[in-house]
């Protein structure tokens, strides 16, 4: 990757092009799945840190990466898609085909307060579709933080093991809820 950089330096387009054929689509993907933006918009924002990216390697502000390509440009666009969030007031809906592990990465990350305050409102959204009890689990977990050992206690499981299973469950039930919706959305 270095030596694409100084290529990029010099003046060559071609590792660019080359970044830009490799990311696109699945970057456009990602944000409309994870920040649910329109195409149109995952397209603009995708332009726009490919054109920061190139800027940031021509001027000599980006030497080298400390993580891969694909985690830097993600990170440009997780923070630009968030501000088009806030710019437009819009209101963020949950679906991904991979809810498992965004719903985890939710409390494995440490994310800013507002990003924090937009997770804690989708999982509140979509909440409504499962049965009281699995409401519980998810709340007690993702939006009160309770540990596991607590929430065994709260909901009268056996142990921690038996919670974390419970939650496990619920999640991937509402999973396949949204990955069920999302297929359906894509027809229309």
């Amino acid at each position: 990757m270095p030596e694409d950089f100084e290529k990029i330096r010099n003046g060559e387009y071609e590792p660019i092009l080359s970044f830009y054929k490799l990311y696109r689509k699945e970057f456009i993907q990602w944000g409309i799945i994870r920040f649910s933006c329109s195409e149109e918009e995952a397209k603009d924002v995708f332009q726009v840190i490919m054109v920061g990216l190139f800027q940031n390697i021509q001027n000599g502000k980006l030497k080298h990466l400390s993580s891969d390509l694909k985690t830097y440009l993600w990170a440009m666009g997780k923070n630009h898609l968030l501000n088009l969030i806030k710019k437009n007031k819009k209101i963020v809906t949950f679906s991904s085909i991979d809810s498992i592990n965004i719903l985890d990465s939710f409390v494995e990350a440490t994310p800013s307060k507002e990003e924090d305050n937009h997770n804690k409102e989708m999982v509140r959204k979509y909440l409504s579709v499962l049965e009281e009890k699995e409401q519980q689990v998810l709340r007690l977990y993702y939006i009160h933080r309770l540990s596991m050992s607590a929430i065994a206690e709260k909901l009268g499981y056996k142990n921690a093991d038996v919670a974390k299973k419970k939650k496990y469950e619920v999640i991937k039930k509402l999973a396949k809820l949204l990955n069920h919706k999302l297929k359906l959305m894509m027809l229309v």
